[in-house]
């Protein structure tokens, strides 16, 4: 469990970093990173929702269970919309949203916390948890989409529609990106960088340099 940007969120919010690995694989770029993040960030919020508002009536034995069943329904609900409305970047994002609905940063705070607390507060509880979440994958999307294609905005089109083709900044000429950060270890090459950049503010703020 990790606290990201701790200076800029609730102490108390934690984002694990294994439920965070299998969405930033997704992020090569900013689209990516922006429709991974989003579609994460609803998922978690409608199941928190959804086990909250069933949690008196949710058997102790059976919370798993019920937790994987709303989870998995939802995510391919959301999965369906997406194909319906944007089909080629469903296509891009491939097997990595509905793998969402086994994500066990969704499914920790269902169980953690949605079955401990009424709907407004695990509403609440989500978003805070979900929008770290997405300025994180964000964060590591563009960097990698800078780094390995040298361009800003690429597959805009994709999210926003033909308008959005000009959207493309090409920062470096020709090939001149680096093909380490468009594959998976890349994204935890940029993860660890992340969290050794977190871990060192948190030092800082916690053993402030005497003047």
């Amino acid at each position: 469990m990790k606290n990201f940007f701790s200076p800029l969120f609730d102490k108390d919010m934690v984002i694990t970093v294994l439920g965070i690995c299998p969405l930033l694989v997704a992020a090569t770029n900013s689209v990516t990173a922006v429709t991974m993040g989003m579609v994460a960030l609803l998922s978690l919020i409608l199941i928190n929702i959804i086990v909250s508002g069933m949690r008196n009536i949710i058997s102790y034995d059976l919370r798993i269970t019920i937790i994987i069943f709303v989870s998995a329904t939802l995510v391919n609900v959301i999965h369906l919309c997406m194909q319906t409305w944007f089909y080629e970047l469903s296509l891009v994002l491939g097997i990595y949203i509905p793998l969402i609905a086994m994500n066990c940063l969704v499914l920790a705070n269902a169980e953690e916390y949605a079955l401990q607390n009424n709907v407004l507060n695990s509403f609440l509880y989500s978003l805070k948890v979900g929008i770290g979440m997405v300025f994180l994958i964000i964060v590591v999307g563009m960097f990698r989409e800078i780094t390995g294609y040298g361009t800003v905005l690429q597959q805009s089109e994709l999210l926003v529609g033909d308008m959005a083709r000009s959207w493309k900044m090409t920062l470096l000429n020709g090939d001149s990106g680096l093909p380490f950060f468009k594959s998976a270890p890349g994204a935890f090459f940029v993860l660890g960088l992340v969290i050794a950049l977190t871990n060192f503010m948190d030092t800082r703020t916690e053993h402030p340099t005497s003047p």
